[in-house]
């Protein structure tokens, strides 16, 4: 089951656009010359079981048919990410809003131990490797597996880095879009009603005061995944009235299609312009400073694609062709054997 290109990429640019958006104003209020408002970085933090969640997803989504593609095409999908990370990890680790080293020792750490924002790329990257193995396995197997994983994850029990941690508690949402691609087709698909976006409000609501109370008694998210995916499946339906608005869905679709210059972009130009933002404070400078850096990260991006500068957002040919040649080697020394 699958939907038509445009109309499959219309749905989810629009949850895609929406997530990147408040992830923007999230990292505003958290790193604002001035204190946030209250109220706002209340709903910010209320908004974390979405807005990652939901891009983990719909990029699980979009990557599932990696595997039917030729080798060299599908492992191209992985080099791209790993020319990002390591492009883009010295400019992160120097535009970083905590105290980190930016000596050599502590950036090769960072290859495999992510501490900056580009967790979400080195995280891409693994999950996307790892369908070529995922696939051949049960798929109730890989979702119980990722989401038990995910839960003991919450626990802290593992005791493991920040990079890490995010691997696993969002690799159910990643298997989810990439193992579920038709349960997903149907909820893009399915039509729209209040009555079934008051059930589905009201269970959301449900679901995130067990959990809650769960965490506040125990101490631990038990609950974590189960209301992540939950919010993921309740932002895509009740997010389908956007799409009878055709100015602000182009736009969200728009900025859908767009996420990872977004991504990239927005954190370094944010460190590089707050020393020079008006400590206005309120609840309307977040907003205001993130539409101004979207817009401007959209700017940027235009313009690389429109030079030599290309290469920012996207693997220059002789570093695709060099991993893509020792890669071949290998397997050629591994058939020889």
């Amino acid at each position: 089951m699958d939907l038509p290109v445009q109309a499959r990429s219309q749905g989810l640019d629009i949850v895609r656009g929406t997530a990147v958006i408040l992830m923007v104003v999230y990292h505003m209020c958290e790193y604002a010359p001035t204190p946030t408002n209250a109220s706002l970085m209340t709903i910010c933090l209320a908004l974390t079981a979405f807005r990652m969640p939901v891009l983990f997803l719909i990029s699980g989504f979009l990557s599932a048919g990696i595997v039917n593609k030729p080798k060299r095409q599908a492992l191209s999908r992985v080099t791209n990410l790993a020319w990002l990370y390591v492009l883009w990890l010295p400019v992160m680790l120097l535009a970083s809003p905590e105290k980190v080293r930016a000596d050599a020792v502590y950036i090769l750490d960072n290859v495999w131990r992510p501490a900056t924002e580009l967790w979400f790329i080195w995280a891409l990257m693994i999950l996307i490797a790892s369908l070529f193995i995922v696939v051949k396995i049960p798929r109730r197997t890989v979702l119980l597996a990722s989401l038990l994983v995910a839960t003991i994850d919450y626990s802290g029990i593992f005791g493991l880095t920040f990079g890490h941690d995010n691997l696993l508690r969002y690799a159910p949402m990643f298997y989810i879009g990439a193992l579920c691609r038709a349960e997903v087709a149907g909820l893009i698909k399915a039509p729209f009603s209040l009555r079934s976006a008051s059930i589905v409000v009201v269970g959301i609501a449900a679901i995130h005061v067990i959990s809650e109370l769960f965490r506040h008694s125990q101490g631990w998210q038990l609950f974590g995944p189960i209301e992540r995916i939950s919010v993921c499946a309740a932002a895509i339906y009740l997010l389908k009235p956007v799409e009878m608005m055709p100015a602000v869905a182009n736009s969200l679709a728009s900025v859908g299609q767009k996420t990872l210059p977004i991504y990239l972009l927005h954190l370094p130009l944010w460190m590089a312009l707050k020393p020079v933002i008006p400590k206005l404070g309120g609840v309307a400078t977040p907003l205001l400073s993130a539409s101004l850096l979207v817009v401007a990260c959209l700017l940027i991006h235009h313009a690389a694609r429109h030079s030599r500068m290309k290469w920012l957002f996207g693997q220059p040919l002789w570093w695709s062709n060099g991993i893509a040649q020792a890669a071949w080697a290998m397997d050629r020394r591994y058939m020889a054997r």
